[in-house]
């Protein structure tokens, strides 16, 4: 092939590109937190964008679930939801820890929540499940 027929034939294909896929974008997904502290239980709803942005835990109250406990920190963990729907924990530098089924969590470390799980922070449990 010359450089001529290669000039053209780069030409063709610039001139008719392929077609973008348009991306599936996953609805918002509802999760019920239930949170056991001292003073009994009370459920939270969540709603997370798949993909999207991070759900910050902790103790103040511009978090995106708030547990007023002291032995949660100001700002405990991060949920987050990755784009096929899976959700994950991660602590965040927690003083008290954040542990999944009994188990502490590295710092920096994630881990994935399934149905069942029990994630603590600090004292408190939390039981995460899909809005029906």
């Amino acid at each position: 092939m010359t450089v001529a027929e290669a000039s053209r034939r780069d030409l063709r294909f610039r001139q008719h590109p392929v077609a973008a896929v348009p991306s599936r974008k996953m609805p918002d997904i509802e999760v019920i937190a239930r949170v056991t502290l001292p003073n009994g239980t009370r459920e939270i709803p969540l709603i997370f964008k798949p993909g999207g942005r991070r759900l910050n835990v902790g103790r103040a109250s511009d978090n995106d679930l708030t547990l007023n406990d002291t032995s949660v920190s100001k700002i405990h963990a991060a949920l987050l939801m990755t784009a096929e729907g899976t959700l994950l924990v991660a602590d965040t530098g927690s003083t008290n820890g954040t542990y999944l089924n009994g188990r502490r969590i590295s710092y920096g470390e994630s881990r994935l929540i399934e149905d069942g799980d029990v994630v603590g922070f600090g004292d408190v449990e939390v039981r995460l499940r899909k809005s029906e």
